[in-house]
């Protein structure tokens, strides 16, 4: 049985009560030390009772836009240890494109069932003891998404208008659950501009 995770919390979140019932069993099976379902708003706040180290496992079958509604409420949270904990979604075997959308959606892993229960431990655990890097703009808190697309998250061929945003570092630890260890406030336009002076003394454009 994994130590972390017989240490840590499950809080569930599925549209049917059948499903709920199908994620509390896979919790259990897994070896997650709490486990209970979230039906409100409300049900995200924490009292100091259940473990420090939370992961919100979604069930797929709901509309993008419920999803993205559930990730604001915890991405938004006043209270960090819910604000920065691992959002993970388990759906049915899907094809890339599919898989590429859901991790698009701001989740800290896409998990496929079915699939052994080793792996899945295995993937739930590199969540912790683990530095993570997180990103937050206007509209957006979460790992870096982007970089299914172009490899560096500051590339100025991304475009778009310039912007600040805030570098998180998370940290998270069966006894302290999640946080920021440190946040940084950047902008894309400094950034960008980093970059290019970067790859222009590699080049030996620019003399040192």
């Amino acid at each position: 049985m994994s130590t972390t995770l017989s240490k840590s919390s499950a809080y569930l979140i599925a549209r049917t009560d059948a499903q709920t019932e199908q994620l509390r069993r896979l919790s259990l099976r897994l070896g997650f030390g709490h486990v209970e379902a979230l039906f409100t708003r409300k049900d995200f706040q924490r009292d100091g009772t259940q473990p420090p180290l939370s992961f919100f496992l979604l069930y797929r079958q709901m509309s993008d836009e419920l999803v993205v509604l559930v990730r604001n409420v915890i991405r938004r949270s006043a209270d960090p240890n819910v604000r920065f904990s691992p959002i993970i979604l388990l759906t049915d075997e899907c094809d890339m494109e599919t898989y590429v959308h859901f991790v698009r959606l701001g989740f800290d892993d896409v998990l496929t069932l079915p699939d052994k229960r080793e792996m899945l431990v295995h993937r739930l655990e590199q969540q912790v003891n683990a530095e993570q890097t997180y990103f937050e703009t206007a509209d957006y808190v979460g790992p870096d998404r982007r970089r299914l697309e172009l490899p560096d998250h500051i590339d100025p061929r991304r475009g778009g208008e310039p912007h600040s945003y805030v570098k998180h570092t998370v940290r998270r630890s069966v006894s302290e659950g999640s946080k920021a260890v440190r946040s940084i406030v950047l902008s894309t336009a400094d950034a960008g501009e980093r970059s290019i002076e970067q790859r222009a003394l590699q080049q030996g454009r620019i003399a040192v």
